[in-house]
């Protein structure tokens, strides 16, 4: 998810960190011993690392890809191990460890195996059999015991990020999330202009279906209303519960009128929802466009005014904020 690459790179960063200040000492450490080939590669990585943490702090993003200094990182060690021997073995192990730090896990466990085949094959060309019998032990089990390890965190990472993101009755995104995600398109916005929409939509009357048919019953339409929205959007789309009978639909590079068009859909398909035995349950929409200099309050407060206007229209129906007057719409609000 989402907040897994955000956490991937925080974790990644302070790896970046720790390798600046330790491989920059060990570099000039090695060239004043006159070992050229083991000082350039952990000198190369730190700068990688160094720019990547300049570029992390000021702007939130890499400027060299993670997996780009790790192979970097990876050959490193495998000069190391031929140059020194034995004793630059000892690099590998926290290798290791960086790289599951940096790395979700089935990449890591790539990066890690292929690690550990090179500096075997160094190891058995180069040591006496007992050592390098001894190293292929411990690198195994290492390897084996961090995918173990890592596997059980992610699944425990999941299961609490599922908690913490998602609303517990309809399963979609929640407020809190939703704040998150609408900052990301804004930051996108304003980094390269690439243009989002914002979809609100309230179910008509529902005040009535609780009072009528029981909160039960009042619940379940939300459930499947969610549910019929979640199958209509695309995989990058975020459906999310922002509250009571309303929901907000993030649409990362879609304009105002491919929004309105989803709204269409939206609109009619729940409409056909078999929800009801006497009511048939619809709902009103608000669509609004990132825009320059825009907030996550303005960006909100359009679509949900766009979103009123449609409700006052008559409801089912579908309204685009440029099609109302903001200026009377904010001294009204």
């Amino acid at each position: 998810m989402d907040s897994q690459v955000g956490y991937r790179q925080e974790m990644a960063y302070q790896i970046y960190v720790v390798a600046c200040a330790l491989l920059v000492p060990f570099s000039l450490f090695a060239m004043t011993l006159g070992h050229v080939w083991v000082a350039a590669p952990p000198f190369f990585t730190a700068l990688f690392c160094f720019v990547n943490v300049i570029s992390y702090k000021n702007k939130k993003y890499f400027l060299f890809s993670p997996i780009i200094i790790s192979t970097l990182y990876l050959l490193e060690c495998v000069v190391v191990v031929n140059v020194l021997g034995l004793s630059g073995a000892y690099w590998v192990f926290p290798s290791l460890i960086a790289i599951y730090w940096v790395h979700e896990r089935k990449l890591a466990t790539y990066l890690a195996s292929f690690l550990t085949i090179l500096v075997l094959i160094s190891a058995f060309r180069s040591f006496e059999s007992t050592e390098a019998a001894r190293l292929s032990v411990a690198l195994i089990m290492t390897v084996v015991f961090f995918n173990g390890a890592a596997k059980i965190i992610e699944r425990q990472y999941r299961r609490l990020e599922r908690i913490t993101v998602t609303d517990h009755l309809t399963g979609a995104y929640n407020r809190r999330y939703m704040d998150r995600k609408i900052n990301d398109l804004l930051e996108r916005y304003n980094r390269n202009k690439d243009i989002s929409s914002i979809i609100t939509f309230d179910i008509d009357n529902f005040k009535i279906i609780n009072d009528q048919y029981g909160h039960s019953v009042g619940d379940e339409v939300l459930v499947q209303i969610a549910k019929n929205t979640k199958e209509r959007v695309r995989s990058l789309d975020r459906v999310c519960r922002s509250g009571g009978e309303e929901f907000v639909v993030l649409l990362p590079d879609t304009t105002e009128d491919e929004a309105r068009a989803l709204c269409e859909k939206l609109r009619t398909s729940i409409s056909q929802l078999p929800l009801l035995q006497s009511v048939t349950v619809t709902i009103s929409c608000g669509v609004s466009a990132v825009v320059a200099n825009d907030t996550k309050d303005n960006w909100l407060k359009r679509s949900d005014q766009a979103m009123y206007k449609a409700k006052n229209n008559g409801k089912n129906n579908v309204v685009v904020c440029n099609q109302i007057n903001f200026s009377e719409a904010y001294a009204e609000a």
